[in-house]
């Protein structure tokens, strides 16, 4: 979708020089995809406390691919 928007120059710049990235759509869609996930990880706290957990947490941490085969 194509739109004009007035951006802050000083800031777009320095997100440019923090990302490296070179291209102003590039940076801007970056920018989108972090923001989209960002939300997506907070919805996910709505269900803290709210999930039972199912399992042996400390058989899981010991796991050894190798030993099960």
């Amino acid at each position: 979708m194509r739109t004009n928007i007035d951006l802050d120059d000083k800031l777009l710049s320095e997100a440019m020089k923090m990302s490296k990235i070179s291209v102003k759509k590039d940076l801007l869609n970056k920018l989108l995809e972090d923001y989209v996930s960002y939300q997506r990880r907070l919805k996910l706290l709505e269900f803290q406390g709210k999930v039972k957990w199912i399992g042996n947490l400390d058989k899981m941490r010991t796991y050894d691919k190798w030993e099960n085969r």
